[in-house]
């Protein structure tokens, strides 16, 4: 019975009221929606905050509520937490993240997407494009219809820049678009693009980014 905003990513207060930013219309716009009465409920996108360098305690009273967790009290119980086996970080956890689109061809192809990602420490995503073709499984997916993710570095090659894939991951602090299309709409939102056939410019970045670590 109270007020809540979703997906937030940008919050404040103004008086007793919330203040809250979040994206709609797949990303493509923001609205400063007010929540008004207590209590207000917000959830964040994730990694949409930066953590602080410093946490200090605050001077907020702790109420201590003793919950009735008898049987008979509870509608939800967990039964199973399972996981992806293989070790590797989430996309949504990652800091740098390598994505491959329809350019990419074939799965066989990803070679040279795993090798940049791999050299960077970063992980490999993949278009919706790319899933749909059963290039990549559908865990690798950045987008609406995907993960939505928030890296420090994040490097498409060979993606157009569909709508439904710049809303999982156009609040990337650095975005680098590789696609020989120069009027592709990911130059749009990219911070560094490269006009150029991926073929030709990955092996060239993996490379340099080895000289640079060796």
């Amino acid at each position: 019975g109270v007020g809540w905003a979703s997906d937030c990513t940008g919050i404040e207060l103004q008086g007793k009221d919330l203040i809250a930013t979040r994206p709609v219309y797949a990303g493509k716009a923001f609205v400063r929606v007010r929540v008004k009465g207590e209590p207000a409920i917000a959830s964040l996108r994730p990694k949409a905050f930066p953590v602080p360098e410093e946490l200090s305690a605050g001077d907020g009273a702790v109420d201590r509520v003793v919950a009735d967790l008898t049987e008979g009290t509870l509608r939800d119980r967990v039964v199973e937490i399972g996981s992806q086996s293989g070790g590797a970080v989430d996309l949504t956890e990652a800091d740098i993240i390598v994505s491959g689109g329809r350019g990419v061809k074939g799965p066989e192809n990803f070679a040279i997407i795993e090798e940049l990602a791999s050299a960077l420490g970063g992980v490999v995503g993949a278009s919706r494009a790319a899933v749909d073709a059963g290039w990549r499984s559908h865990n690798d997916q950045v987008g609406q219809t995907g993960k939505v993710v928030n890296p420090t570095l994040y490097i498409a090659c060979g993606i157009s820049g569909a709508i439904q894939h710049l809303a999982g991951m156009r609040s990337s602090k650095y975005i680098v678009a590789i696609n020989k299309d120069p009027d592709a709409p990911i130059f749009k939102v990219a911070d560094y693009g490269i006009v150029g056939d991926l073929f030709e410019v990955v092996p060239k970045l993996t490379e340099e980014v080895r000289k640079l670590k060796e």
